[in-house]
């Protein structure tokens, strides 16, 4: 027999974010939003799940992290709470998925792991060096022209490494065991079928 009120909680969530999105100006479009905002919260409980399997009690620092991050964004914000809110968890996310999905493809290709070790630093430079132009382009003045974009940059890249380092390797478990390392077999000529 089904427990009462088990699959209700995503929809009293949804239907509290859209009444929530539309109270504080997202009068359009605040169904997609709060439906966007649910399914990403589906995304990251689910990624959270598989992290705290494999990397134990770090997942919960790592969380704790992303959870000051938002707090963080959502209380220096010049925004309206909500709309902080919306826009750290909806931004911040989907950069953290990518950088889970950078580590993901960074271990897995080796030709990738030479080009970003190579590489990496100089596109992160390039990319700070850069962006003050682009914002001088766009007439912001010398000072907040340099600033601005460099501060951008290193809001976005807080969610990133928390993604990278949520797709960390499993670290070897507390209960495995540990009969030695495989160069004392290999003196013992111990077979390596055992």
């Amino acid at each position: 027999m089904a427990q009462r009120g088990e699959g209700h909680g995503g929809a009293i969530l949804f239907f509290l974010g859209c009444y929530a999105l539309y109270q504080n100006g997202f009068t359009e479009n605040f169904f997609f939003l709060a439906l966007y905002l649910l399914l990403l919260g589906i995304f990251a409980v689910r990624m959270f799940s598989v992290a705290r399997f494999r990397l134990g009690k770090r997942a919960w620092m790592l969380a704790g992290i992303y959870a000051a991050y938002v707090a963080a964004c959502t209380g220096l914000a010049p925004f309206n709470g909500v709309v902080a809110l919306v826009m750290a968890v909806g931004i911040g996310l989907p950069l953290l998925f990518l950088g889970v999905a950078s580590r993901l493809l960074h271990d897995r290709f080796e030709p990738l792991q030479r080009f970003v070790e190579r590489n990496g630093r100089y596109l992160a430079v390039s990319a700070f060096i850069t962006s003050p132009f682009c914002a001088w382009h766009n007439d912001l003045g010398l000072w907040p022209g340099a600033m601005l974009p460099g501060l951008w940059l290193s809001i976005a890249c807080v969610p990133l490494v928390l993604g990278w380092r949520f797709a960390q390797p499993p670290a070897p478990r507390e209960d495995e065991a540990r009969f030695g390392k495989a160069s004392d077999f290999e003196r013992a000529r111990v077979s390596q079928d055992f």
